[in-house]
């Protein structure tokens, strides 16, 4: 509440005792500070009967009283009316009056007597401590709430604990993991979560956080540290017996001071990865049992010539040579026995990603002494530049077809021009077919890893195209996608309010008509909202485009997961609409800075606090404030703001400072200033401030009058 004539904040006060000339005495010496607003009542029951009572910020009792005294009142506010402050202020002095006043939940126990002057001063200090106290805690029920907003749009399952290690967020994306709901798990411990995860009672990696590295190893062998953040993998059975695998990273929670106020533990499912890599493995293993089963010798090197990779066969015929046990990491020139390697790296350099793949025969000496013919097929391999980074080859003996072409050399001589020009034919087909499924395998390699869902109709409406990254976005596996109408999956995929026949019909309507005439349904790109089958929305950016075919059009389909974008703005939007709210109703000033000290923002609280309208604030940096509102200390603020633009601050994140200003009239006034300035990535941002008046002190007060 506020005075109407100095506009200042007053503490209202509701003090309640049978003494009539006390009253009048507390309530006079409270008023006289300047920091209360003063209503008294003689009977508890009157009090209660207010309908004004809850409306106060502090309830002064005294304990002795007829029909009910201070203890009872004391109850019956605590059932009706929660957490106001309450003080009880009484002549008796008995140790068990003040046990019961405390474990009924009253805020402090003051007795009266002595002097009135000090015993009223302490009296106003008690009041103001529990209004004070009081409003930290509703602000740390307000921050634990702001938290599991937050929270709750995450896509990775994620709650949060206090320091008491209740849950104080649960988010909708761990609802579904667990199937246990936010309201019946918030406010809950370790011994009620732990449930939700297990099957017995085991440590949450959020429980170990603060544990050596000793203890996390015994329950999460495969662990790791990140700065204050712990990550780790894990396995789990569900109740119908399948093991799925769990990745979890856990984080302390830090409040502007920078103390710790809990801990936040976040948790994906990787089950799909691990399965892609046990197929990967059981590929790879396939992959080498095939390679090293070859009759041809096959190996692979790098550019200068470091062997990474042999198979079976060519180990049996170059190793004996050279009497090698370990081929792996020896170079090909010494292994193949090769006098002049010029002309091999001239062969090598004639390989491009337009022909990345040649033969050439070599005369070789073998083991028994006689010469050999081995034909090899060189491949070059290269990476996203083009350079060469590897070599494939595969070899095989040819002598006894070299010595049957020797044999019949004279007779196709006459041929060898026929031959030449067929050879040369044949080449470019080779060639040219092996670019086109280069070609071909750079594309399917492309759509199946791009992030963006691609998929493609056919002339008929049906799916024939639908990449990892479109089952991913729409939650529908390629299997199940491959071959149905793009009017059934569209309609699938439609929200629930469009789930009707109606609806049903115009989408079928729409994409009949494109194919027909091959004019997508939108011409350029579009936000699509929809959901996926497991009832989760999901927000699109999606492009058509139509291919002419000799059957017809057939459309394509490129879309990117947007949901994650269009959710964070509107969070944000409404983090700002909640702060701007608070802001206008504040009676501290709040003021908004940008990275150079200028005000971007300022509250009404401005015409009270500093005589101006708010708009004329807009713009001002910290030297304006200097010039016109500090008389005295302006060298101080100057001092703090070339400290946080010099980034000399960055370890000291709130200033503080009680002082007097002048307003746009000329008055004085004393006011305390809270600042905080903003860093991201140990860059100044902004900087926030709260600027709130208040009474000088007593010394101060008196030089004044």
């Amino acid at each position: 509440m506020s005075d109407e004539n100095n506009k200042s904040p007053l503490v209202s006060v509701l003090y309640v005792d049978d003494e009539e000339d006390l009253l009048t005495i507390g309530k006079l010496f409270l008023e006289r500070t300047g920091l209360f607003r003063v209503d008294t009542l003689t009977s508890a029951k009157t009090a209660l009967s207010s309908s004004s009572i809850e409306t106060y910020d502090a309830i002064v009792s005294d304990y002795q009283m007829p029909v009910m005294d201070g203890i009872e009142f004391l109850k019956t506010v605590r059932e009706q009316y929660d957490d106001i402050p309450f003080i009880l202020f009484t002549g008796r002095g008995r140790e068990e009056v003040v046990i019961e006043a405390i474990n009924n939940g009253a805020d402090f126990y003051l007795q009266k007597g002595g002097e009135p002057k000090s015993q009223f001063a302490e009296l106003s200090h008690k009041i103001r401590q529990a209004v004070r106290r009081k409003q930290a805690e509703k602000s740390v029920r307000e921050s634990e709430k702001r938290v599991s907003d937050i929270i709750n749009f995450l896509p990775d399952a994620t709650f949060a604990i206090n320091q008491k290690g209740e849950v104080i967020a649960w988010n909708r994306a761990l609802e579904e993991m667990t199937g246990f709901s936010a309201d019946s798990i918030l406010g809950k411990t370790h011994d009620d979560y732990v449930t939700t995860f297990y099957t017995q009672d085991r440590p949450l990696l959020i429980d170990l956080i603060d544990e050596p590295d000793e203890t996390i190893e015994m329950h999460y062998p495969t662990f790791f540290r990140d700065g204050s953040s712990i990550s780790a993998e894990t396995e789990m059975t569900r109740k119908n017996g399948e093991i799925f695998y769990l990745t979890i990273k856990v984080s302390r929670l830090y409040n502007q001071e920078g103390v710790i106020t809990g801990a936040i533990e976040t948790v994906r499912d990787i089950t799909p990865l691990k399965n892609t890599e046990r197929e990967l493995f059981t590929s790879e293993q396939r992959y080498r049992s095939i390679i090293h089963d070859q009759t041809d010798f096959i190996a692979r090197f790098t550019s200068d010539g470091t062997i990474t990779f042999i198979n079976e066969a060519y180990r049996d015929n170059f190793a004996p040579l050279l009497d090698l046990k370990d081929v792996e990491g020896k170079n090909i020139r010494d292994l193949m026995q090769i006098k002049n390697y010029s002309a091999v790296e001239e062969f090598l350099r004639s390989l491009s990603v337009d022909t990345p793949v040649r033969e050439m025969e070599r005369e070789v000496t073998g083991t028994d002494g006689e010469k050999h013919w081995q034909l090899w097929t060189v491949r070059a391999l290269f990476d996203e530049k083009g350079t060469p980074v590897e070599y494939q080859v595969s070899g095989k003996d040819i002598t006894r077809r070299k010595r049957d072409e020797e044999e019949i050399h004279a007779a196709y001589e006459e041929l060898a021009a026929s031959e030449e020009s067929l050879q040369s034919s044949y080449q470019e087909l080779l060639t040219s077919k092996q670019a086109l499924m280069d070609s071909e395998f750079r594309l399917r390699s492309l759509i199946d890893n791009t992030e963006e869902a691609i998929s493609m109709i056919d002339e008929e409406g049906r799916v024939i195209e639908w990449n990892q990254s479109s089952e991913l976005i729409s939650g529908i596996l390629k299997d199940e996608a491959l071959g149905m109408y793009v009017w059934d999956l569209t309609f699938r995929m439609a929200p629930a309010e469009h789930q009707d026949a109606e609806h049903r019909n115009a989408i079928t309507e729409a994409l009949q008509s494109s194919l027909k005439t091959g004019v997508p349904v939108f011409p350029g790109p579009q936000i699509i909202t929809g959901k996926r089958p497991n009832g989760t929305t999901i927000i699109t950016r999606q492009r058509i485009f139509s291919m002419k075919t000799d059957r017809g059009y057939r459309f394509g389909s490129i879309s990117h997961d947007i949901t994650e974008e269009v959710l964070a703005k509107e969070a944000l939007k409404e983090s700002e609409e909640r702060f701007r709210g608070i802001a206008e109703r504040s009676s501290d000033l709040i003021l908004v800075f940008d990275h150079r000290l200028c005000v971007t923002y300022a509250s009404p609280a401005a015409r009270t606090i500093l005589g101006y309208e708010p708009h004329e604030l807009l713009g001002k940096s910290y030297e304006f404030a200097i010039q016109n509102f500090f008389e005295q200390g302006g060298d101080v603020i100057s001092h703090d703001a070339k400290e946080v633009l010099n980034g000399e601050s960055k370890g000291k994140r709130v200033y503080e400072r009680d002082i007097q200003i002048i307003r746009k009239d000329g008055t004085r006034a004393y006011v305390s200033i809270h600042a905080v300035p903003i860093f991201q990535d140990g860059v100044l941002t902004g900087a926030q401030a709260s600027i709130r008046e208040i009474l000088p002190e007593e010394d101060d007060r008196e030089e004044n009058r």
